[in-house]
């Protein structure tokens, strides 16, 4: 017996489309389709009910590895089949600013969905560079469905059991044919790890210059900071007091080493001798 998986349960478009494209999926009947199905969200969820999502961020900025393996679920709207049936999937070359082999690499651009399987993975290697920390680079694929396949949705819906919180923050394209990987080595938020009471206001700045005292010192990464459980607050006064140390003997040296924040502010944790917010001109005039 056949058994048909996506195409019953995907609802496409918002309402303003689905009267366009109720007549089409009630009569699909055609060839198999082929869909980027990506899924991620919060880390605490279930990874089943996780939302479709239209894009892949990878945050070297948040990452100690300087490579990092991508995987893209690509799913069947249609029926299992007892026989394999290949596919592909190519670089949009007039989309794509990252650059291979020294940003990504493709091992094989040729997939297929395996015999009894509705769905398959496209895995690819990413690697950081510096052109990453000035603004995100991509890289985009489209599916070449190939003779098995056919590409019959616009964009997808709301996916019944599945999380709605879809991110648009790097792209707008709804297109399930089309995915876009985006890299950066921006740092990031280590989110609770971080004592404001000690640390101060985030930059990325501070950020940056505490990953470096603190790993000097303390063998400290990102790892360590995003864990609340290891940043407990005697180990973040211990940080404060090595960047303040820092800080300090930079200012010692004279105008010219003064660390400024990304405010133009003295930058400040919890151990210098001048106060939260402190203009360079003030500390000058005392």
């Amino acid at each position: 017996m056949k058994k048909s998986i996506y195409a019953i349960v995907l609802l496409l478009a918002a309402l303003p489309l689905w009267s366009s494209c109720e007549k089409d999926l009630m009569d699909y009947e055609g060839q198999d389709g082929l869909f980027f199905d990506i899924q991620w969200g919060a880390a605490w969820g279930d990874t089943t009910v996780w939302s479709h999502q239209i894009y892949t961020l990878v945050p070297f900025g948040s990452m100690e590895e300087t490579s990092s393996e991508v995987s893209l679920k690509v799913a069947v709207a249609g029926n299992i089949k007892d026989y394999d049936r290949p596919f592909r999937i190519e670089v949009v070359a007039d989309s794509t600013t990252a650059v291979s082999p020294a940003e990504y690499e493709l091992t094989s651009q040729d997939c297929v969905i395996k015999a009894g399987m509705n769905y398959t993975y496209f895995s690819f290697m990413t690697h950081r560079s510096d052109r990453m920390e000035d603004k995100p680079l991509q890289i985009q694929f489209r599916i070449v469905p190939g003779e098995y396949f056919t590409l019959p949705f616009s964009l997808i819906g709301k996916v019944p059991g599945r999380w709605e919180d879809l991110q648009t923050e790097y792209t707008t394209n709804q297109d399930p044919s089309i995915h876009n990987v985006f890299l950066t080595n921006v740092l990031t938020h280590p989110g609770q790890g971080w004592n404001v009471l000690q640390l101060g206001t985030w930059t990325v700045k501070k950020y940056a210059m505490l990953l470096e005292v603190a790993g000097e010192v303390f063998g400290f990464g990102k790892a360590e900071f995003e864990d609340i459980n290891k940043m407990q607050s005697g180990r973040c006064n211990a940080i404060a007091r090595v960047g303040a140390s820092y800080l300090m003997e930079q200012y010692n040296k004279g105008r010219e080493y003064w660390v400024l924040d990304e405010d133009g502010s003295m930058m400040w944790v919890r151990g210098v001798s001048w106060a939260n917010g402190t203009r360079p001109e003030d500390m000058e005039n005392i």
